[in-house]
């Protein structure tokens, strides 16, 4: 596979923090792999105890719709920080499993919320391969044999370069 991450010619096998260590054990910092769990780092020791305690308990790992303590608490968790009039009135979003559902739902919401159809998107960006995803990715090679993707969607440069 033709791929970025093959470019680096290394097998990474370790994470800590913000660290990670090749097949050779050489460390090097990690700025690709902070996108979903991966905010909070590599094997974070509070996210390595909480997942340890939750499997230990004998709960539901794998529950998809029903109703479960962890989803209860995980559900009102975001009400509860809300001002008791917004939080009567908002809703939760169960987006799905994949960061392309994540995307999906937030140009359904947008385009909802604001009555507007065009979406901006940056150049270099990556949403995902489904066809609204993919219609917002910045890559154009990724896009340039599917046909019929989300129309009004205008590519512009990131602001700063890094």
């Amino acid at each position: 596979m033709r791929t970025y991450p093959n470019a680096l010619g290394r097998v990474f096998v370790k994470g800590r923090g913000a660290h990670v260590a090749d097949s050779d054990g050489k460390e090097c910092l990690d700025c690709l792999s902070r996108a979903g769990t991966l905010a909070l780092s590599h094997n974070h020791p509070y996210v390595c105890d909480r997942v340890i305690e939750y499997l230990q308990s004998d709960q539901l790992l794998q529950a998809l719709d029903l109703t479960t303590p962890a989803k209860s608490c995980f559900i009102e968790a975001p009400f509860d920080a809300l001002p008791e009039t917004f939080a009567q009135q908002a809703r939760i979003q169960f987006c799905g499993p994949s960061g392309s559902d994540a995307t999906e739902a937030v140009v359904k919401l947008m385009k909802t919320a604001t009555g507007r159809r065009s979406v901006l998107a940056f150049h270099g960006g990556y949403h995902g391969m489904t066809a609204g995803a993919l219609a917002l990715t910045g890559n154009l090679n990724a896009k340039t044999d599917v046909a019929s993707l989300m129309p009004d969607v205008h590519c512009v440069p990131l602001p700063l370069r890094h």
